[in-house]
């Protein structure tokens, strides 16, 4: 059966992270994505990190980028842009995560595109939006970790705290992402073309809503508590355990305080009406802390969360990655899949990840492996409706690159 997205397809210009994470969601749905990159270079993350063995094919490329096509065009060429246009022409969707404005000086922009295609869903990503003051502004994630209030509300004042994976570029693929299934649903409707503008700084505060939202209405900035949570309750945060290790725990709720003191035995704290309400448990905070620091301490971090998840109550131990990936349960549920990936150093047979939600069929599924720069550039001209001679003399002037 179809896939949900069978039939889109889908032109991105992107780079780095968060424009080509974006589409790697949708290829996963069954749009055919067309990557197009320069004939020199290319995407920079094809070359990030340190090992050489890996260029033009880097493991984070890899997690963005799998199950799509790759067309190399020199877009200050003449017989470049033409393909280019030609492209959105054959396209639903175009997205971009370059420079406000720079595509449209390349005579790609929504303006240009609609030209082309009167229907057309184009998405530009950037760091701070197509208009305002800081358009132009340069913003990786971390950056924008910093200038969205992120780190500041992780660390304080005085240690703002930078979270290591990117989780700006993450969260604003999956809004960019969103956008454009909910633009080709709307287009449905009304046939009318669609520009979608999103900013990493707007999906940083957006994914902060249970701090900026109370912000808003309160005026009141949220406490900052170093892993203790946004609610800053005795019972939730890191404690360590017996064996060495880190537990967490969630234990904020006035049932759940009751059902935690009588897991562990505190019929001292269950029966302390001082102990009954949140508001009561926070005016004890650092004794209560204290308390339960004491009792985690004296267990195992593996039985304690066997024992409290038994009971219905949030723990879990501090994991590392390499231990979570390694969860049979995770290729079960689709999430990792495994692959054979030809060219690569090593080995071919590696493991990619899957967009983590699962349908009762036709759900989401990586396709097949990353594409080299320029594989599949004569493939896509033939369907553009290229001759054999032209493709070769495409390729003969530069205009097009082929791996």
């Amino acid at each position: 059966m179809p896939k949900a997205l069978d039939g889109v397809r889908i032109v991105e210009f992107g780079h780095v992270f968060a424009g080509p994470f974006a589409t790697f969601y949708l290829a996963s749905l069954g749009a055919e994505v067309i990557k197009v990159e320069a004939t020199q270079g290319g995407d920079a993350m094809r070359y990030y990190g340190n090992d050489r063995r890996y260029d033009g094919m880097a493991p984070h490329f890899i997690a963005a980028n799998a199950g799509k096509k790759a067309i190399s065009i020199d877009l200050k060429s003449p017989e470049g842009m033409e393909v280019a246009k030609k492209l959105i022409a054959s396209a639903d969707v175009v997205v971009e995560n370059y420079r406000p404005g720079s595509m449209r000086r390349l005579g790609l922009g929504y303006e240009q595109a609609k030209e082309l295609r009167s229907d057309i869903i184009y998405c530009s990503v950037s760091g701070y939006g197509q208009t305002g003051t800081d358009r132009d502004n340069a913003a990786i994630d971390n950056i924008v970790q910093a200038t969205s209030g992120m780190m500041q509300l992780n660390g304080g004042d005085e240690d703002p705290h930078l979270t290591t994976f990117t989780v700006v570029d993450s969260y604003t693929a999956t809004l960019a992402a969103m956008s454009i299934l909910t633009a080709l649903l709307q287009r449905q409707k009304d046939g009318m073309p669609q520009y979608i503008d999103v900013a990493m700084r707007d999906s940083a505060i957006t994914l902060m809503a249970s701090a900026a939202g109370p912000l808003l209405v309160t005026g009141e900035m949220p406490t900052v508590s170093k892993g203790r949570g946004i609610s800053n309750s005795p019972g939730t945060g890191l404690f360590k355990t017996k064996d060495g290790r880190f537990l967490s725990l969630g234990i904020v709720q006035d049932g759940q305080f009751r059902g935690f003191c009588k897991v562990l035995g505190r019929d001292d704290l269950l029966n302390n009406p001082a102990y009954e309400t949140r508001v009561g448990r926070a005016e004890n905070r650092d004794y209560l802390v204290g308390e339960i620091t004491k009792e985690v301490a004296a267990r195992d971090a593996d039985e304690l969360e066997k024992l409290l998840n038994d009971a219905q109550l949030a723990a879990g131990v501090v994991r590392r990655l390499d231990e979570v990936v390694a969860n049979g349960e995770l290729k079960e549920r689709g999430l990792i899949q495994s692959m054979n990936f030809p060219g690569l150093p090593d080995s071919e047979d590696i493991e990619v990840i899957n967009i983590g939600f699962k349908f009762e069929h036709d759900g989401p599924e990586v396709t097949g492996p990353a594409p080299w720069k320029g594989e599949h550039s004569l493939a896509v001209l033939e369907e553009l409706g290229y001759s054999e001679d032209e493709r070769a003399k495409l390729v003969e002037t530069g205009a097009i690159a082929q791996k």
